[in-house]
C-alpha cells in the first residue's frame, strides 16, 4: 500500500516523467523483494513484483483517461499522455536494472552491512539469470544465422525468412499484451517490464565492454517494437476500462472501440516496421533499415506535434471521479 501510493494520477497529468522515478523505485524494490523471498527465481519473480506494484496506478490511469477523454475536444491528447506513461515506465525499469547490474558483483559474494547482518550469495547472474539466458540465445541465433527460434528452418541470408520469424514472434507478444490488458487490467505491464529488463541487461553488458555504445544498434528496430507493445497495452487497457466502467451505450461504445482499433493498428504497423528493420540488419543490409527508421521516427514526431496542438492534458476531473 505504501509504495503504490507514492504517486498520484494528478501528479502524472502534470508531469508524466515522474513515472520514470516511480518505475525506478518499484523495479528496485521488486528486485530485492524477489531476492529475499525466492532467491533462485529472482530474475523472473522481480518482473512479477513490478507488475503487481504498477497495477493499481495503471488501473487508475486508464479509468480516469477513459472518463476525461469524453470531455476533451482534441481526443488525441490522451493518446500522447498514455504513450508517454508507458515510455517512462520502461525507461525507469531499464535505468533501475542497469544501475543494479553495475552495482552487483560479478561473482557470488556475501555482503555484510553490520557484523550480524549479512546478505549471502548475491551476484549479477543470480539477479538477472533469465535475462542473460535470453540474450545468449538471441546472440547465438544471430551469430549462426540458423533460422527461426524453433530451429525447424534455416534462414541463412534470407531477409524474408528472418522477417517471418521475427514478425510472428513480436506479433505474438503484441497479441498477449492486448489480451493481458483486457483480462488483467494492466497485465501487459508484465510483458513490457520483461522486455525492458532484457534491453537493460543487453545495454549494461555492452557498457561493460570496450564497445560501450554497441547497444545503439538496438534502437532502429527497438523503438518501433516498443511503441508497438505500448500501443497494444493501451488498446487493451482502454477496452478494459470501458468494460469496468460499463461504458457500453451505443454512442460511447462505438467511439471507444474506434480508439481501441486505432491503437491496435498503430501497434501492428509498428511491429511490422520493426520486423522489416531487424530482418535486414541481421543479413547486413543497412540501406532499408536506415530509410525505414528515419521515415518511422519522422512519422511519430509529426504525430506527436499534431497531438500537441489546441489542447493539453491538464484537465481536472470532477470530485466524484477523483481517484
Amino acid at each position: 500500500m505504501v509504495v503504490e501510493n507514492l504517486l498520484s494520477t494528478r501528479s502524472l497529468r502534470r508531469h508524466a516523467i515522474l513515472m520514470t522515478i516511480f518505475s525506478f523505485i518499484i523495479s528496485s524494490v521488486a528486485l530485492w523483494t524477489a531476492y529475499f523471498t525466492f532467491p533462485s527465481h529472482t530474475s523472473i519473480l522481480a518482473i512479477a513484483f513490478i507488475a503487481i506494484g504498477m497495477v493499481p496506478i495503471f488501473y487508475k490511469i486508464f479509468v480516469e483517461a477513459e472518463h476525461i477523454q469524453e470531455r476533451l475536444e482534441n481526443k488525441l491528447v490522451i493518446h500522447r499522455y498514455l504513450i508517454a506513461i508507458y515510455v517512462f515506465l520502461s525507461l525507469g525499469t531499464i535505468l533501475s536494472f542497469i544501475a543494479w547490474y553495475a552495482i552487483l558483483p560479478d561473482q557470488s559474494t556475501t555482503v555484510c552491512i553490520t557484523k550480524d547482518m549479512c546478505i549471502n550469495d548475491i551476484s549479477k547472474e543470480l539477479f538477472f539469470s533469465e535475462q542473460m539466458k535470453t540474450l545468449k540465445g538471441i546472440e547465438s541465433l544471430r551469430a549462426k544465422l540458423t533460422g527461426d527460434v524453433t530451429a525447424f528452418a534455416s534462414c541463412g541470408a534470407s531477409s524474408g525468412c528472418w522477417f517471418d520469424t521475427i514478425f510472428v514472434n513480436n506479433l505474438t507478444v503484441m497479441v498477449f499484451a492486448i489480451l493481458f490488458s483486457v483480462l488483467y487490467g494492466s497485465g501487459a505491464i508484465f510483458l513490457i517490464s520483461w522486455n525492458s529488463s532484457v534491453v537493460a541487461i543487453a545495454i549494461a553488458e555492452r557498457l561493460n565492454t570496450v564497445q560501450h555504445f554497441a547497444f545503439l544498434g538496438f534502437l532502429p528496430h527497438g523503438i518501433p517494437e516498443f511503441i508497438g507493445y505500448f500501443s497494444a497495452a493501451i488498446a487493451g487497457g482502454l477496452f478494459s476500462a470501458m468494460i469496468v466502467r460499463h461504458r457500453m451505450k451505443k454512442i460511447v461504445a462505438v467511439h471507444m472501440i474506434v480508439e481501441v482499433l486505432i491503437f491496435a493498428l498503430l501497434a501492428f504497423i509498428s511491429i511490422l516496421v520493426g520486423a522489416i528493420i531487424e530482418a535486414n540488419i541481421i543479413i547486413g543490409n543497412q540501406e532499408i533499415p536506415t530509410y525505414l527508421s528515419a521515415a518511422y521516427i519522422i512519422g511519430i514526431v509529426l504525430f506527436i506535434i499534431g497531438i500537441r496542438k489546441k489542447e493539453s492534458y491538464h484537465y481536472e476531473p470532477k470530485p466524484k471521479f477523483e481517484l
